[in-house]
């Protein structure tokens, strides 16, 4: 699995990065056969977040470091170095870009963009 994080630089432009999800085997529920489990983090929050068609979000920080996840629709979005990049169904990114001018963030399907978000605390 995999997933594509956006930070901010040292100077507080924004980028993308892919990253791998690193995983080891472990007992869930035995007898069950083991699983491949990532790192657990804590959670401050989860919700379900739904933005109508043509949404935009002007350049801005996340609310707080978390997972986003993609049900439906289609999510396009603009980083600090001029990068873009489309999320659709099955995607996840990390907002990590917390400082800064953040990322310019648009639906671009044709109906709204169902995603579930989860909080980090801040570290």
């Amino acid at each position: 699995m995999q997933y594509v994080e956006i930070y901010a630089d040292d100077e507080g432009v924004s980028h993308f990065r892919d990253v791998a999800v690193e995983s080891t085997p472990g007992e869930s529920v035995p007898p069950a056969l083991p699983i491949e489990f990532s790192p657990f983090r804590a959670a401050t929050g989860v919700g379900f977040v739904s933005m109508p068609p043509e949404w935009v979000g002007d350049w801005h920080q996340p609310p707080a470091e978390g997972y986003v996840f993609v049900l439906s629709g289609k999510v396009q979005i603009e980083v600090g170095d001029g990068e873009i990049r489309q999320f659709t169904q099955g995607s996840i990114w990390l907002h990590r870009d917390r400082n800064g001018r953040g990322h310019h963030t648009r639906v671009i399907s044709d109906e709204a963009a169902k995603l579930v978000m989860v909080m980090f605390p801040d570290e």
